[in-house]
């Protein structure tokens, strides 16, 4: 057995960077720790046009709209159909594999030839399922891991932007009670162990999919003409807060902590700010406890 020769936090900044740089280069935006904390994003992006997760998502970039809180002047409304629709998160669990071969592997009679594996930690796993089984369409829920293990192969693959292509996807779902997730290659079958059953192992393009079936799943346009403020993003909010919450109450311990030192310090937040903050610091939270990253997506 030998572990890959890079750390998994190399291998989830390279994913970021390469989701935000496609055939025309766009900025990756890091939030750094303390942001990261707060906010809850690890990376911001902003994919050109011809970027490749366009491709994979099978829908035009779509244009940009104004935004326009109180404090902005107004500009010119945008159209209905170019308003966010519905959130949909993305939450991803990066793993390092560990490389096997030869008979002393466990599972080298099942494969009968090199692969690699993860294994998942009870903590994490239940959060993540959690979140998958209480969102539905609102939330993607995978471990990511790479098919390379070599220093050299990771590096090859940063420079040549094959890092998301290489990356295969498994749902918390698929894996349920297995402890470890066996695999050669995004795109074909992997084995959840000790006794699970042959089960693909989702490529880039598959997890897209996956994430613009939810988007369409939740997709509820408004028909007025008529702007009004959207609700779904607190409603996604609450809902992902009240999943990673379940039956943890160092989490609520923590976050109440928190906004009575908010409060203390006598901040001018209104109520329905404050409320939002705290719902994105408890997600945020869990997701630091476990490692995973968490995105949101706003639908076509």
């Amino acid at each position: 057995m030998v572990w890959a020769e890079f750390e998994e936090k190399e291998y989830e900044v390279a994913f970021a960077i390469e989701l935000g740089s496609g055939a025309v280069p766009s900025p990756v935006f890091s939030s750094g720790t303390v942001t990261e904390k707060v906010l809850g994003y690890d990376a911001a992006a902003d994919p050109q046009k011809h970027h490749e997760i366009w491709r994979l998502l099978k829908i035009e970039r779509p244009k940009g709209i104004r935004l326009f809180p109180d404090f902005w002047h107004l500009g010119q409304e945008p159209p209905l159909n170019r308003l966010p629709v519905a959130p949909i998160s993305i939450v991803l669990q990066y793993k390092r594999p560990e490389f096997l071969k030869g008979g002393a592997a466990k599972q080298w009679e099942r494969w009968r030839q090199p692969y690699y594996r993860f294994e998942r930690y009870d903590e994490q796993h239940s959060i993540l399922r959690r979140i998958e089984s209480a969102l539905g369409s609102e939330a993607v829920v995978r471990y990511a891991t790479p098919a390379f293990h070599l220093r050299g192969e990771y590096e090859r693959a940063v420079m040549q932007r094959q890092v998301l292509g290489r990356t295969g996807f498994v749902s918390p779902k698929l894996l349920g009670n297995h402890k470890v997730w066996t695999y050669r290659e995004p795109g074909v079958d992997g084995y959840p162990n000790p006794s699970g059953r042959w089960t693909r192992f989702d490529s880039a393009q598959n997890l897209f999919q996956d994430l613009l079936s939810s988007s369409i799943a939740q997709s509820t346009r408004r028909e007025t003409s008529d702007l009004a403020i959207y609700p779904g993003f607190d409603i996604h909010l609450t809902n992902l807060a009240a999943a990673v919450t379940y039956r943890r109450p160092w989490i609520r311990t923590g976050i109440q902590l928190w906004e009575r030192n908010i409060r203390a310090s006598r901040l001018a937040l209104e109520d329905v700010v404050l409320r939002r903050i705290l719902l994105i610091a408890t997600m945020q939270t869990a997701m630091m406890r476990i490692g995973a990253s968490w995105h949101i997506y706003e639908g076509p």
